[in-house]
């Protein structure tokens, strides 16, 4: 299934596995990798030697493109995201901080950057940052953007971004879901983009 998202990023189906701590180990990342979809490895629990290590024994598992996540305000986000750039992850994922100079290092070497925002202002600057698609956390994905849930925050984002959204959190309610079956990842360690 090809859509701008899966061209951009260079998979075969619109899936992506974000990093979320302690589950997305090097193991699912490349599972996911190698299924065709876009695994992200959580770099939250992991100081700069682990994140090293972790990088390559995905690179082991898989020689299909995936990405690390830099939670940037966490201690040890920016020593574990300047190690994916010396590794020339394909792609990184920062969020919760300013990632216009991991979008210049990440280019400089064809790598591509998604941006984790919870509003809309947090888009725009993200887009204008440089970024190469959006991860949109509504209130279910963790409630890192406040109460705003998902079925209302990625249209608005849709609205100010022609950026690739990728859709985290959702719905969890199956005759809720169906309506919008679509798009909307079910309740599992993956999220869907949306072209």
């Amino acid at each position: 299934m090809q859509t701008r998202f899966t061209e951009s990023f260079g998979i075969q189906l619109p899936l992506v596995c974000p990093g979320m701590s302690y589950i997305a180990t090097p193991e699912l990342v490349a599972a996911t990798a190698n299924a065709g979809g876009l695994g992200i490895l959580a770099t939250g629990p992991l100081n700069a030697m682990q994140t090293r290590a972790a990088i390559r024994r995905i690179r082991e598992l898989t020689d299909k493109p995936f990405g690390i996540g830099c939670t940037l305000m966490m201690p040890g986000a920016h020593d574990n995201c300047v190690v994916a750039l010396e590794e020339q992850v394909p792609v990184i994922n920062f969020s919760l901080g300013k990632g216009d100079w991991i979008v210049k290092r990440a280019h400089a070497y064809g790598g591509k950057v998604i941006a984790t925002v919870v509003t809309e202002k947090h888009a725009i600057s993200a887009e204008k940052s440089g970024v190469d698609g959006l991860l949109v956390t509504g209130h279910e994905a963790a409630a890192h953007g406040g109460e705003v849930t998902s079925l209302v925050l990625i249209p608005a984002i849709r609205k100010v971004s022609k950026l690739p959204i990728i859709a985290a959190g959702g719905l969890a309610v199956g005759p809720v879901c169906w309506p919008h079956w679509h798009w909307v990842p079910m309740p599992s360690p993956w999220a869907a983009a949306w072209p």
